[in-house]
């Protein structure tokens, strides 16, 4: 462990070479990072620490700091020493979406109130998407369905994360499938949770109908959709 200055010493400790380059092969191009100039390095910790960043390096006065997310080729990457523990990132995110039925909107998605929900207009292949704003290490993804009434429409249905946006709206092909939900599920209200063998970087998480036709199996409604990092 390398600790530079009292005022960091609990805070602050090198990251191991081989964790660095996977932090950056997670984070590289999700977010760019912010450029400020101190002194040394302290005042550089201690900016990063104010904002709340996650990452930050160090060289020639130039202080690199960003959250989740950090270039590759810096020469030096520090991160707190205290983990966050496991948090869920997708409340009140961008959201993007199939057309909404009536007044459910895709904004419900990610409003942690488990009495609103999304519902989508009739067409094929039904999505909704949220934007993390940065890239995560996801460790785990719970929905909830809308399942009281229309149980039955929840068949065929897929989460899919990309740490790009999707080629086109709709064209998730460079994302990947990390759960499928056959359907139909039960009348009962239950969140339905997929937890990663291993955390995948991700920006983008999205919920998608594998119904390439029109019908009550192509109707999507869902109540919350929730995600979760470890960093």
């Amino acid at each position: 462990m390398t600790v530079f200055g009292a005022a960091q010493a609990a805070m602050y400790a090198r990251v191991p070479n081989d964790n660095a380059t996977s932090i950056n092969d997670c984070f590289s191009g999700c977010s760019a990072p912010r450029t400020t100039f101190f002194a040394n390095l302290v005042l550089c910790s201690l900016f990063c620490q104010k904002i709340g960043c996650d990452l930050f390096s160090y060289e020639n006065g130039e202080c690199r700091s960003a959250t989740a997310a950090m270039p590759t080729n810096v020469t030096a990457v520090f991160k707190p020493r205290v983990s966050r523990g496991s948090r869920e990132v997708a409340r009140g995110k961008r959201v993007s979406a199939t057309p909404q039925y009536w007044l459910f909107y895709a904004e419900y998605l990610v409003d942690g109130n488990n009495s609103t929900f999304y519902h989508s207009t009739n067409v094929p292949n039904a999505w909704i998407m949220v934007d993390l704003g940065a890239c995560f290490p996801v460790s785990k993804v719970r929905l909830l369905p809308n399942a009281e009434s229309h149980y039955y429409r929840f068949v065929d249905t897929q989460v899919l994360l990309g740490d790009a946006s999707p080629l086109t709206p709709g064209n998730f092909s460079n994302f990947d499938v990390v759960g499928t939900i056959k359907g139909p599920v039960p009348w009962v209200p239950n969140w339905i949770e997929f937890v990663l063998p291993q955390p995948r970087c991700t920006r983008y998480v999205t919920i998608y109908k594998d119904v390439p036709t029109t019908g009550e199996g192509a109707l999507m409604e869902v109540r919350e959709l929730e995600v979760w990092t470890n960093e």
